[in-house]
């Protein structure tokens, strides 16, 4: 008589004669054990469902916290998360994509502060702020000229994001 089982895949089979018949034995694949000191703090991690976590501290067991969760187009702050084994490194492009979620709401992540701070325009970068007559204007930021626009958050990353800001830049200046 013959019979077929399926077997997962990485199981192991052991087959013993014996004068009586045949003993088969199936070990189950090890399941793999992450070191806790696969990820540091800081790390920007992702699963297979698109949530990206950044890395709060060390992984305690298998569950760890999280400086800030995005899920489904929404920002989550000091959220604790578990199943390790579920998550990996973002990649570059990953890390692109989170960071222009992040810009698109006027924030950036300060990896050295380990923390969620306003978007602030790099020298030579373009942005947008709102000008005297309440008018929404494109420069190219420079250290010289657009200090007082950094100091009071009047910098944008895309012209629709300075026109939501209007009426905060607006009490800024009186």
């Amino acid at each position: 008589m013959e019979k077929k089982i399926k077997l997962m895949p990485g199981t192991k089979v052991s087959i013993e004669t014996t004068d009586e018949g045949s003993i088969v034995t199936l070990y189950e694949p090890e399941k793999k054990k992450l070191s806790k000191d696969l990820f540091n703090d800081g790390d920007i991690l992702i699963n297979k469902r698109g949530s990206i976590v950044i890395l709060k501290g060390k992984i305690q067991e298998d569950i760890f916290d999280a400086y800030l969760c995005y899920i489904d187009d929404y920002l989550h702050y000091n959220v604790c998360c578990e199943s390790i084994p579920l998550w990996r490194k973002a990649t570059g492009e990953e890390l692109s994509q989170f960071r222009s979620a992040l810009k698109k709401r006027n924030l950036q992540w300060n990896s050295e502060l380990k923390k969620v701070e306003p978007w602030e325009p790099a020298i030579g970068e373009q942005f947008y702020y709102i000008g005297a007559a309440l008018i929404i204007t494109e420069d190219i930021f420079d250290e010289d000229g657009c200090q007082r626009l950094k100091q009071v958050g009047n910098c944008y990353p895309t012209e629709e994001i300075a026109e939501a800001h209007k009426e905060k830049v607006t009490e800024a200046y009186k």
